[in-house]
């Protein structure tokens, strides 16, 4: 409270030296009161009064005291007030570009773009990112570029095919990843492509991508490559692979033990190869495979409605009676 006080008390000390000085034709005064005023608005984070007052502060210091609003901004209350961010995002790129400051306008670009992110408005968050991507590409900033794309490459709604979508924002991050040899993004940028080209049913570059993916992450020595797996797994099965869908299914399985060791993922991954073995005939293996799954996690004491319904899939597909019982079952003694 004592906080608030003291601005309340600078702003109408700051009011009355300000109306006094414009009374008498004091500009120096003028020019000093508007001044206090605007760092008593920065102080209280009063939108409207740093914006009324801020042609009273010199530049470089507009572009400083801009510039640090955003920052309080974003680290404060912006997730839920993006309205917030964006309004002093824009007012900071507008004093930086008054004062022939690329570099401070550039960055502003960057939280412009995360306010229509929250927003919702994925096409001005696009265009904010891509401002700031051209500018690091003029000043050959592969780094800088290369950190501008992996951020957008984790905005991008996986379901916008418009330009850059999240396999053409994730081929940049690979193709600056080897450019600068940093290898950070690789994994995430892999992931992304691989299972991009999977959904939009283009398997062969999907496989190709992951193929890629597997041999360069255990170059670089990325332990957890799970996901390339995963999804190898997914693709050999939709070709009629067994053997390679089996190898993959295990080999996910056996990264799971190494770098995810949880009960639920066990049960999960476990299943999967299970539902892989039965795809191709392998009966024997399919029901060892479940049994030791039904022997870590009773299927008749199991809460886990994830789990339940996996297991009855699994059942329905040799016994439909026995999967339609369980869910009942299930159903009574967890509610």
């Amino acid at each position: 409270m004592k906080k608030k006080v003291d601005i309340d008390s600078a702003r109408y000390l700051g009011t009355l030296a300000m109306t006094y000085s414009k009374k008498i034709g004091f500009a120096q005064g003028e020019r000093i009161a508007g001044a206090t005023l605007a760092q008593v608005a920065y102080e209280g984070r009063n939108v409207v009064d740093l914006v009324r007052f801020s042609n009273y502060i010199k530049q470089p210091d507009r572009v400083w005291y801009m510039r640090n609003m955003v920052f309080l901004v974003a680290s404060g209350d912006a997730k839920n007030s993006p309205d917030s961010l964006l309004r002093w995002s824009q007012l900071t790129k507008q004093a930086a570009l008054e004062a022939k400051d690329a570099t401070v306008a550039n960055e502003a670009e960057y939280y412009i773009g995360w306010a229509y992110y929250r927003m919702g408005k994925q096409r001005e968050c696009k265009r904010a990112f891509l401002t700031m991507i051209n500018y690091h590409s003029r000043r050959n900033d592969p780094e800088a570029e290369l950190e501008a794309w992996y951020q957008l490459s984790t905005l991008v709604d996986d379901a916008d095919t418009s330009y850059p979508s999240t396999i053409e924002a994730a081929e940049k991050v690979l193709a600056l990843s080897k450019i600068t040899g940093h290898m950070s993004y690789m994994a995430h940028a892999y992931l992304k492509a691989g299972y991009g080209y999977y959904v939009r049913g283009n398997i062969e570059k999907s496989q190709a991508v992951l193929l890629e993916a597997e041999e360069v992450l255990f170059r670089v020595d990325v332990k957890n490559r799970r996901f390339v797996y995963e999804l190898l797994t997914k693709i050999y099965a939709v070709k009629g692979d067994g053997a390679r869908a089996l190898h993959y299914a295990e080999a996910t399985l056996d990264h799971v033990r190494r770098y995810d060791n949880t009960p639920e993922n066990i049960r999960l991954y476990s299943i999967r190869l299970s539902e892989v073995f039965l795809h191709f005939g392998k009966t024997n293996e399919y029901e060892a495979t479940l049994r030791s799954v039904r022997v870590a996690s009773p299927p008749e004491k199991a809460t886990d409605w994830f789990y339940i319904i996996m297991l009855a899939q699994i059942m329905r597909r040799t016994d439909p009676q026995e999967a339609i019982d369980y869910l009942l079952d299930r159903k009574k003694c967890t509610h």
